[in-house]
């Protein structure tokens, strides 16, 4: 017998309420369940660079690739920058945990108009 609150049952409960967009994408069961809880994550790094856009203002593509890279990095994701599939690609980013796999591809691009944009997503789209 273990103490109260120290069972794995414990963390799990833990996790569930402290972290549960963590929670969500290391359980996920389908592809859906996944990219919700994905967004979730996604959406709380992205938020993290918005508010502190002064900090990193300086900052160019690769070098906001790399604080996105190191907001997303915790265990069961695999993440990368400059990595390479059929192309250069800014970030990749690996769900290990996941039978298959399921990957996913960034191409960063501070924002210069609508055809620079249009840009990022036909090598995502097209070439990776």
């Amino acid at each position: 017998m273990s103490a109260e609150g120290t069972s794995l049952f414990d963390l799990v409960e833990l996790m569930k309420q402290k972290a549960p967009e963590y929670y969500n994408l290391l359980t996920a069961e389908s592809d859906a369940e996944f990219e919700k809880a994905f967004t979730a994550f996604l959406e709380n790094a992205i938020s993290h660079l918005e508010k502190n856009k002064v900090n990193f203002q300086s900052l160019d593509e690769v070098g906001l690739s790399g604080v996105l890279v190191a907001a997303l990095s915790v265990p069961g994701l695999a993440v990368t920058q400059e990595a390479h599939s059929n192309g250069h690609v800014d970030i990749t980013i690996v769900a290990e945990h996941c039978i298959p796999a399921r990957r996913k591809l960034g191409e960063a691009k501070i924002y210069n108009g609508p055809a620079y944009h249009f840009k990022g997503l036909q090598q995502l789209l097209g070439r990776y």
